[in-house]
Formats: structure tokens, C-alpha cells, sequence
């Protein structure tokens, strides 16, 4: 028998309705939305506490590298591993390390070298997490609905580029934690819905002439 695939039967469903669908966005767009806060957060923490333009120039180019690093190996995950497995992994190393920066914050103990740590974490995984997420779409949305979804997938990351500079802002007024206690709180959200995503083995995609690599029809 041929197995049905996760979207298979979601397609007299608006997308509204298709339950992966939401998860896999609303994932992505709270991924979005820390990536911005921290982008603003992590400048704010380090010239409230060193002063520092350099360690900012710093922070802002480990987070860059590491973004150009992690492009190959996010593409060849994405292809050949467990895509639900990935992200719930990106997140929480994600989560981890906002956490222990809270944890650092609260207890007023400021050490750049960990907010490198945490900026490398960030960049790394939350690299690795953009192309699993879009990877997995076209298995949770039905062939006739995927173009709709791609569109509504093309302006979450505007929502994500207007909201986060601004909260990271207005947060980080109130605590210098506080941004970074929002993100962790996002990340857990995002673990959470991760936890009741449904997506096909890969071994349930068809094996398409020319791609040895690709994985058999179950």
C-alpha cells in the first residue's frame, strides 16, 4: 500500500485549517522574530555593559560567519535526516543558550565570550532551522494549495522585521533580560508545536529518475 502523506488529506481544508501548516508557520515566524530581537538585543546588551563598539563590530561578524558556515551542512540535513527531529534539536540548543544568557543576566554577571557563545548558537542553529522548515512545506501542504502557502510564507518575514526591532527596544527598557527571556519563551512555544507536527519519513518521498540519493516511496 501506498502511505498517505502528511497534507495528502488536507486538501479540501483551507490552509487556515490544516494543523502542520500553522505549525510549521507559526514556527518559523517566532524563529523570525528571534533572530531580530537578537539582532537588535545583543548590541544594546553589549554597549549597556562594555561600552564597547568593537565588541559589537565583533559580535555582529561571529553571527555573520557563522551564518555563511552553516549553509552547507543546513542543506544537506534538510535533505537527508529527520526534518521534525532537526528543528526540535535548533530550538532547543537555541532556547539553551538564551537561557543560560538569562540565567548570566539575572545573576549580573557579564562575560562577552558567552554572548559570542550564544550569538554563535543562535546563528548556527537558527540557520540550520530555515531550510529544514522550508524543506518540509511541500510535505504538509497539498500540491494544490502550495503556491498560496509560499506566498503567505513570503510576507512572514516582513511581520518578523517589523515587530522584533521594536520589541527588543521596548523590552530591553524594562530589563536587559527581558529580550532575551521573550526569546527563550518563543523558542519553547516553538519546541512545543514542534512536538505535534507530523511529517513523512523520508523514506515515504518518491525516488525521482536521475537522484540515486533520493529516498524510495513506502
Amino acid at each position: 500500500m501506498t502511505a498517505v502523506l502528511p497534507g495528502e488529506d488536507e486538501g479540501n481544508k483551507p490552509l487556515s485549517r490544516n494543523r502542520n501548516y500553522s505549525i510549521l508557520w507559526t514556527s518559523q515566524l517566532l524563529s523570525e522574530l528571534t533572530v531580530e530581537i537578537i539582532a537588535v538585543a545583543v548590541p544594546l546588551l553589549v554597549m549597556a555593559r562594555s561600552g564597547s563598539a568593537l565588541e559589537v563590530g565583533l559580535a555582529a561578524s561571529v553571527m555573520a560567519a557563522v551564518h555563511m558556515i552553516s549553509v552547507i551542512p543546513a542543506g544537506v540535513l534538510a535533505d537527508r535526516r529527520d526534518r521534525r527531529k532537526i528543528m526540535l534539536v535548533c530550538q532547543a540548543a537555541r532556547g539553551a543558550g538564551l537561557a543560560s544568557l538569562v540565567a548570566a543576566l539575572v545573576m549580573d554577571v557579564y562575560f562577552f565570550p558567552h554572548v559570542l557563545l550564544v550569538v554563535a548558537l543562535e546563528g548556527f542553529f537558527g540557520s540550520v532551522f530555515d531550510p529544514v522548515e522550508h524543506a518540509a512545506l511541500p510535505t504538509v501542504v497539498p500540491e494544490s494549495q502550495l503556491m498560496t502557502a509560499v506566498a503567505r510564507n513570503t510576507a512572514r518575514p516582513y511581520v518578523a522585521a517589523m515587530l522584533g526591532p521594536f520589541s527588543a527596544g521596548l523590552l530591553f527598557t524594562l530589563h536587559p533580560a527581558a529580550p532575551f527571556v521573550t526569546q527563550a519563551v518563543m523558542l519553547a512555544l516553538s519546541f512545543g508545536a514542534l512536538l505535534f507536527l507530523r511529517l513523512p519519513r523520508l523514506a515515504a518521498f518518491p525516488r525521482r529518475s536521475g537522484q540515486p540519493g533520493e529516498p524510495e516511496a513506502s
